[in-house]
């Protein structure tokens, strides 16, 4: 977990940090209903002149281009910013959601609405609608526990009503090697919540009050002797096979992450006969992954064969699983599948009785409990809605589409890619950007038409859970089924990040008088970056995957001859992290500055021979760099220096070819990403 926040800290403040980022759509947020714009004036001007005549012309730029810009600086830094961003825009949707539900908004903004406030009245007064939705689960469980004593069975069943399985999770995602298509995928639970579970189960088992409500709602015939054989002890067979659950996942990470045999592409079938050879042997047990994955479709009426593809998120996990699950007794195993779910949902049975056991926030709490597709869609509309705003997006989409063309370019001339793996960036890209471009998140879909409330907020959530489950897992035959809409909640799309940093870094495009240097110095390469680093992010890499904090920073990963290459350079104050930061830098760099010599306005005016001011003779390709570094003032100045001189566009313009600190490593935007895990021969499957 250190690790984890080590590196969104250093990411934070090295990467997504890095400018004076716009506070004007923060403001909007102020006060939604009366954006006020200033008409660019003086400010425009004092901006241009800072870039401009404040240049230090005893410094070299060969030798120190910080020292030409930065000259007398006073460093700044604003650490966190992207965080808070999203802090106060979550701030402001509480207070949309606390209002009173109105019959003129749409559905799927009412619905929002309505679930938020259900959630506050958690624990409010004696909640009778939340005991007889549970008391409903209660009986179809312990009928089906009566019934069937299999563990099998019971994640099944527990799935039918709108839970997660305890040991796995099964969804669907973008098959790699063929963009066009959907691809299931098996993966592990995620190890924080399954490790934030298991600390809490025991304490809460060894209240009394807790045993009565169990009792009085389970009537388990497992709790029964779960119970008493724990009085009094810390350690007991649910503990520890829980425990031993999350040190598989951790171990199993540690030992094959640099072997990067974690995940292979497979069939169903081919992957049930593993196990079911594993079986075979006494030392695993016997688990019927086909049937379970068949059940899972068969909810949304799709039926998959054996010879459905299928990718494995972290096999070693589920032989690991396996061994575990062969040595410990099935009536201990469906203890710990019933008490995980009674202690995930103690929230909602008991909400004082769940305080007692770790205090949360409500409001904060019950923001997080939906994707509140609504609210950001209004968000967002009223943030576009006035004139000024419109304009401002024309900007945005203008530049962002050279970007976007550029990396086009980059994709289709890089000679190290396979055809499939320029098909795969190009379908990546334009699945990050098309949003943007082409308003998708302006539309006011309802992905949640068919929720009917009722009074319980118990079953209402669950409900809403299972129908956006039920609508992941029907993309799997149609790719294009109703793509979800944007979502301040949803941080771990890409497309999703991606809006949010265009529009909360746009605020130099309010200045429509700056020159086309300034604006792709600035804005584009905060952007290029940016896209650059999610287009080389890799989501079978733990802790991409799931994301458990407001997180939209971007983990790039790099080819170890590259690191290396750039580690060798002479960088010797910075460590692994602070390279790939400065590789994303370069490139993100590089890819604006293509993008700018794109733009009509520019290739209509020749870059390369205007001059910008009588007394400064400064082209608009040099004031592309000037801007860029008078942007990262705040920043290491050998950094800034080391990423300009390894830039080969820098070097031409300012004519740097006899300085000895020259580019030592090659660099080409997509000649230094690992390669998805199915598109390089040398990664072995298992």
């Amino acid at each position: 977990m250190s690790i984890m926040l080590l590196l969104v800290a250093l990411t934070c403040s090295l990467y997504c940090t890095s400018a004076k980022i716009n506070r004007r759509f923060v403001e909007s947020i102020d006060d939604i209903g009366d954006i006020r714009r200033t008409k660019c004036t003086g400010d425009c001007l004092l901006l241009y002149d800072t870039i401009v005549s404040k240049i230090n012309k005893t410094a070299k730029p060969c030798e120190s281009m910080y020292s030409y810009m930065c000259n007398g600086e006073e460093n700044y830094q604003q650490t966190g910013y992207p965080n808070n961003v999203l802090l106060k825009i979550q701030t402001h949707a509480m207070n949309i959601l606390s209002s009173p539900v109105e019959s003129s908004e749409p559905k799927f903004f009412n619905v929002d609405k309505e679930l938020y406030q259900q959630c506050i009245k958690l624990g409010s007064d004696w909640q009778n609608e939340e005991y007889l939705a549970f008391e409903n689960l209660r009986r179809q469980l312990v009928k089906y526990v009566k019934e069937n004593k299999k563990w099998q069975d019971l994640e099944m069943k527990i799935d039918s009503l709108g839970f997660d399985y305890t040991f796995f999770d099964i969804n669907v995602i973008d098959d790699p090697e063929e963009p066009s298509r959907r691809i299931i995928i098996l993966q592990p639970p995620s190890l924080k919540h399954m490790q934030t579970i298991t600390n809490k189960m025991i304490p809460i088992m060894k209240r009394k009050y807790y045993y009565e409500k169990v009792k009085y709602f389970g009537e388990f015939s497992a709790f029964d002797d779960l119970f008493d054989f724990i009085k009094g002890y810390l350690k007991e067979p649910v503990q520890v096979f829980l425990d031993s659950l999350c040190r598989i996942e951790t171990t199993v990470l540690q030992k094959y992450r640099e072997k990067r045999l974690l995940n292979i592409k497979t069939t169903i079938g081919d992957f049930d006969n593993f196990f079911e050879q594993l079986s075979e042997i006494n030392e695993f047990a016997k688990i019927d992954w086909a049937t379970i994955i068949r059940r899972t479709f068969q909810k949304v009426d799709i039926q998959v064969t054996d010879k459905e593809s299928i990718i494995i998120k972290n096999k070693p996990f589920f032989i690991e699983l396996s061994k575990l699950l062969n040595k410990t007794p099935n009536n201990v195993i469906v203890s710990a599948v019933l008490a995980k779910l009674i202690t995930e949902n103690l929230v909602y049975i008991d909400w004082n009785l769940s305080q007692t056991l770790e205090t949360v926030n409500k409001q904060s709490f019950c923001l997080k409990e939906t994707k509140l597709y609504g609210v950001s869609h209004k968000i967002l509309y009223k943030y576009i809605a006035d004139t000024s705003d419109i304009l401002l997006l024309r900007r945005v989409e203008d530049i962002v589409a050279n970007i976007a063309e550029a990396f086009v370019d980059e994709i289709l001339t890089t000679y190290t890619l396979f055809s499939r793996e320029r098909i795969y960036l190009e379908r990546k890209l334009k699945s990050i950007t098309d949003d943007l471009l082409e308003h998708v998140f302006y539309s006011p879909f309802n992905p949640h038409a068919d929720l009917e409330m009722t009074p319980s907020y118990f079953f209402n959530i669950i409900k809403y859970r299972e129908l956006l489950k039920h609508h992941r897992l029907k993309t799997l035959r149609n790719p294009s089924h109703f793509p979800l809409p944007f979502s301040i909640r949803e941080v771990e799309k890409a497309r999703n990040r991606f809006i949010l940093y265009t529009l909360t870094n746009s605020d130099v495009l309010l200045s429509p008088t700056l020159p086309k240097g300034v604006l792709y110095g600035n804005y584009g390469v905060k952007v290029s970056a940016f896209l650059y680093a999610l287009m080389n992010e890799n989501i079978f890499i733990d802790g991409i995957y799931h994301y458990d904090i407001p997180d939209w920073f971007a983990y790039p990963e790099y080819s170890e001859d590259t690191i290396s290459c750039y580690e060798s350079i002479g960088i010797i104050d910075f460590n692994r992290h602070q390279v790939m930061y400065m590789i994303t830098e370069i490139l993100g760099l590089q890819i604006a500055y293509q993008a700018m010599l794109k733009d009509n306005y520019i290739k209509s005016h020749n870059p390369f021979s205007i001059n910008l001011l009588s007394n400064n003779k400064i082209t608009m390709d040099q004031l592309f760099f000037s801007a860029y570094v008078k942007d990262h003032c705040y920043a290491n100045s050998r950094m800034v220096n080391k990423i300009l001189l390894n830039s080969g566009y820098f070097s031409n313009v300012f004519n740097c070819y006899n300085y000895k600190s020259l580019k030592k490593c090659p660099l080409q935007a997509f000649g230094t990403r690992i390669g998805n895990i199915y598109f390089r021969e040398k990664l072995k499957m298992l």
